[in-house]
């Protein structure tokens, strides 16, 4: 058989570099805090609205929200939102537009419904536990700088 590809075209092909830029941890790292006080904004009026309201010896109201109503709470806070605003607004939440960075598959093209869903799953592991602690250090030991939730997604988050 004959090869085609002429031996130019092979050392192209072999030094080929992706027309995107990784974006910057510390981005990645304000970014996603912007979209926690949003996601915690958004789950304060979900607490006022299902909430029980208790007022303590100060006089002072709070809004409880436990069992099936804490969970749902969490899930449009945060596990909603976050996936959609990504699938309809090319990768980008809140924060990720201010800082203009983006999630994207692995080749730099927009992400589809279970990507940006398969990254929220894995929130609970990257951020959660100490602050964001985890998804930075895994972020900071791989050549992409993918955390779990993007590793598990096979996704970037890259310059837009």
């Amino acid at each position: 058989m004959h090869s085609s590809i002429r031996p130019a075209e092979q050392e192209d092909i072999l030094t080929f570099e992706p027309s995107f830029r990784l974006a910057r941890k510390s981005k990645r790292w304000i970014a996603t805090a912007i979209d926690f006080i949003i996601a915690g904004i958004l789950g304060a009026i979900a607490a006022y609205c299902f909430g029980d309201a208790t007022i303590d010896e100060d006089g002072f109201t709070s809004y409880d929200l436990s069992g099936a109503p804490g969970f749902f709470a969490m899930l449009v806070a945060w596990f909603l939102p976050m996936p959609l605003l990504e699938m309809v607004n090319n990768g980008q939440t809140l924060g990720k537009a201010i800082f203009k960075i983006r999630s994207a598959n692995m080749d730099g093209s927009k992400i589809n419904a279970s990507s940006a869903i398969g990254r929220r799953l894995f929130d609970i592991i990257d951020y959660l536990p100490f602050f964001g602690i985890v998804g930075l250090l895994v972020a900071s030991n791989n050549s992409r700088q993918q955390r779990v939730g993007d590793l598990i997604a096979k996704t970037i988050v890259i310059e837009a």
